[in-house]
């Protein structure tokens, strides 16, 4: 078991890994030609995918600490990865055809937003091996 272990750990950061390496150059690619707004909708559905991702974690942890329900917990969990995972598709196939929206802001506030984007975007990156090893357990 501790081998299949071992291995299991290197299979999901290897993955991890790739992934955050094509997400890193999908922003250096050029962009390819698509049908004139035919995505449009995708920042709205990314949007709502992560407000109902954020329920249900927060569904997961109360059913968890308070309710002591782990099959509630376990179908909380389950259900925020899979929304995740279409997330990053969607967010890939977005990122593929649309150029980076750029901060307006200035001054300090412009600072605030790039410390907050510079930590949202490290964190995504780190917190993908951990969910991939809870989740094989």
């Amino acid at each position: 078991m501790k081998i299949q272990r071992i291995v299991t750990n290197k299979l999901i950061y290897a993955v991890a890994t790739i992934l955050v390496l094509a997400i890193f150059v999908i922003y250096l690619t050029p962009k390819m030609e698509i049908a004139n707004g035919a995505l449009e909708y995708l920042p709205a559905l990314n949007a709502s995918i992560n407000a109902t991702v954020s329920v249900l974690l927060i569904l997961g942890y109360y059913f968890i600490r308070i309710k002591k329900d782990r099959k509630w917990h376990s179908i909380s969990m389950k259900s925020a990865f899979i929304l995740t995972a279409l997330f990053l598709i969607s967010y890939v196939i977005y990122h593929t055809t649309h150029e980076s929206t750029s901060y307006g802001g200035e001054g300090v506030i412009r600072a605030v937003d790039l410390v907050i984007l510079r930590t949202h975007i490290v964190l995504a990156a780190a917190i993908v091996p951990l969910v991939l090893v809870t989740f094989s357990r």
